[in-house]
């Protein structure tokens, strides 16, 4: 039996009866509540133990109830009913005499939802009404909601890419990326797999782990069986083959009844929920995801959320990592070792090649990699040239000078910032190539005419091409009398067993840079930008310049997507990112947080370049010619925030601009706010 306190959750009693002589005059009660709805602009009430006597406007505004509706309810009724033993609770503590009563339920509003409200509560002596007032903080439970979950999105990520880079790829690190996905998303089973072709070019999938679901002896067998080298699928009649089929998403919250299933093996666990996901590269799809079980599904949002996982997966598939990848680039290890031992038993010399080219690979950098191949080089000819190209993963025909003598952007005189691959005979052959311009034909036309040699040697890790590294001397005295033939073979064996490394280095740093970029926009996500975030906040101390913080959305985003469609609503993404970067500095980083949300991280600046800077996006976005056939336009809602010394967290900074960007488009959009 509940104490007498507690107000009874199952039933509706008739209004308490209050003091006789505050029921004689009602007047009274006005007076009260008028004189303490001014002491708050939050939402604030009188109520006795059941009902409320009196609201401010903010309760009509922020439930959508009318007046008469909220005063003709028992206020128990407007509680979410998971709420209701902490609401009645609270009323017990006051009627024993707690002074001022602290709590958080969830009121009902007019339109089916529910908002999250703090409440502070006291009973007023004269009149033994209770005064309480009520703070909305149902965007602040959001945002807990969807920090939690990017935390154990970027810890996946995190975890994935340290153990990439310290292992490289095994079938326990497919194995640790699906049991990462089931648990970010709350999914029971599911597998991560790799789209191959048969002899008459049909798909067919090859798991490269798979959760183990066997239902009877015979499946744990087969599983057992192919646990390390992966199952086959080649039945195109179902769920998973719908994606192989056409490449497309497939979410079904329905899968027994959906058209395009095949059914199940007999004793199969049965599906309730189903998520086909494709992992895509610029050459196409080349692998899938399948998520089962979810409890309440699965959607867009939740696809969203587990983005920069499915973007690391997708790279790692494309650039042949799987299994059979895998075995090709042991073999291509074996030859590596093979040859590093015939160096071995060369000499001394050759010996130190083998510790060499092990620190290329210990490097955490590509900077730092080169750094000691142009040490080894400088060795045997010190007045080499040494430069490193690297293609892009957007233009993999171009390549761009990236390094020079181990100083970064440090250019060698007349070498070409970039040039297209096919001037190199070298990356066309695939192969060590040795231009000597003037005195052979088929010397490559990038390299520098007046120059005497230049050596030129591709960076293949896997079957992807990464770059280019070449060593050039300027005249035939650089070789200090030795033969040429002699003092080049040195150079090109020495380059054959590094090259292979410095490639391995590029490889791993491309897969991770390429998790954090949009796919979309070509921005950083919002991985990238909570990381540099952090690093930003870490860095506050006595000697450190503020700086700022930019979020902001674009105004009537939803409308623009709904009415014409997907592919302009990209379209209208991409002009504003390229319009917001265009308005701030190089060095300034612009993001797509997600959705129509972008956010701008301004190093070293003070309140008022942080307010012309928003003012900038702003403008930038407006003046965005969207040429999309339609009357748009493109405007945007900006929340800015200086960030000086004081000691605060990243989350506590992100809510802050966040709520700036909120109240901008509260107050009618296409205005800049700042905390």
């Amino acid at each position: 039996m509940l104490p007498e306190t507690v107000i009874r959750l199952d039933r509706v009693v008739a209004p308490a009866t209050i003091d006789d002589e505050v029921a004689r005059d009602i007047g009274d009660i006005g007076e009260l509540a008028e004189s303490f709805f001014k002491t708050t602009l939050q939402m604030a009430c009188l109520a006795d133990e059941e009902r409320f006597r009196q609201v401010n406007d903010r309760w009509i505004d922020s439930l959508g109830w009318s007046r008469e509706e909220l005063l003709s309810r028992p206020f128990i009724s407007f509680v979410h009913p998971d709420d209701l033993r902490a609401t009645s609770d609270a009323v017990g503590r006051l009627q024993q005499g707690e002074d001022i009563v602290e709590f958080e339920n969830r009121y009902q509003t007019a339109d089916g939802g529910w908002l999250n409200l703090i409440w502070n509560a006291r009973i007023e002596p004269d009149t033994g009404l209770i005064m309480a007032t009520a703070r909305d903080v149902t965007k602040a439970r959001a945002h807990e909601v969807e920090r939690l979950r990017l935390h154990r999105v970027l810890e996946s990520l995190a975890e994935l890419q340290t153990s990439y880079i310290s292992r490289g790829l095994s079938r326990a690190w497919w194995e640790t990326a699906i049991s990462r996905l089931i648990e970010v998303t709350g999914s029971t089973f599911g597998f991560v797999g790799r789209v191959l072709e048969d002899d008459q070019g049909a798909p067919y999938l090859h798991t490269l782990a798979i959760t183990n679901i066997a239902w009877n002896t015979w499946s744990q067998n087969m599983f057992d069986e192919y646990a390390d080298t992966g199952l086959e699928f080649r039945n195109l009649d179902t769920l998973f083959g719908y994606t192989l089929r056409t490449g497309e998403r497939l979410l079904s919250d329905d899968p027994a009844s959906d058209p395009r299933a095949g059914g199940l093996p007999e004793g199969h666990p049965p599906l309730e929920t189903y998520a086909g996901i494709p992992l895509t590269s610029g050459e196409g799809m080349v692998g899938m995801v399948g998520l089962a079980n979810r409890t309440g599904g699965f959607d867009a949002a939740v696809m969203e959320e587990i983005e920069p996982i499915l973007v690391l997966l997708s790279q790692t598939v494309a650039q042949s990592l799987a299994s059979e990848e895998v075995e090709r680039a042991e073999a291509e290890a074996g030859r590596l070792e093979k040859r590093l031992q015939e160096v071995e038993r060369s000499g001394d010399g050759e010996r130190l090649l083998m510790k060499t080219t092990q620190e290329v690979l210990d490097q955490t950098s590509i900077s730092g990699s080169f750094g000691v191949v142009d040490s080894a080089i400088r060795e045997i000819l010190p007045p080499a040239k040494v430069a490193l190209y690297l293609s892009d993963f957007d233009q993999p025909n171009q390549m761009s000078l990236k390094l020079t003598g181990g100083r970064l952007t440090d250019v060698v005189g007349g070498e070409s910032e970039w040039f297209d691959r096919e001037r190199c005979r070298a990356l066309v052959e695939g192969r060590v190539h040795v231009s000597r311009p003037g005195l052979e034909l088929g010397s490559c036309s990038h390299v520098v005419a007046s120059n005497y040699a230049t050596v030129c040697t591709p960076l293949v890790a896997g079957d992807e091409e990464f770059g280019l590294l070449t060593v050039s001397i300027a005249s035939q005295m650089d070789l200090e009398g030795m033969d040429p033939l002699v003092r080049f073979r040195e150079v090109t064996d020495r380059l054959s067993a590094l090259s292979t490394a410095l490639a391995q280095v590029a490889s791993r740093e491309r897969l991770v840079a390429r998790s954090l970029v949009d796919h979309l926009t070509g921005l950083p996500n919002r991985a990238a930008f909570e990381q540099f975030g952090e690093r930003l906040i870490t860095a506050r101390g006595p000697e450190a310049r503020p700086f700022g913080l930019i979020l902001f959305d674009l105004d009537g985003f939803k409308l623009i997507n709904d009415s014409l469609g997907h592919q302009v609503g990209d379209k209208v993404l991409v002009a504003g990112a390229e319009a917001a970067k265009s308005a701030l500095r190089p060095e300034d980083m612009v993001s797509r947080i997600g959705g129509d949300e972008f956010g701008a991280l301004i190093p070293h600046c003070q309140a008022p370049q942080l307010k012309h800077a928003a003012e900038r996006v702003r403008e930038a976005i407006a003046e965005v010619d969207l040429d999309v056939g339609a009357d748009a336009e493109a405007r945007a809602s900006v929340g800015a925030l200086l960030i000086g010394e004081s000691a605060v967290t990243w989350e506590q900074v992100f809510e802050s601009a966040d709520k700036a960007m909120y109240d901008a488009k509260s107050e009618g959009g296409d205005r800049v706010v700042v905390a």
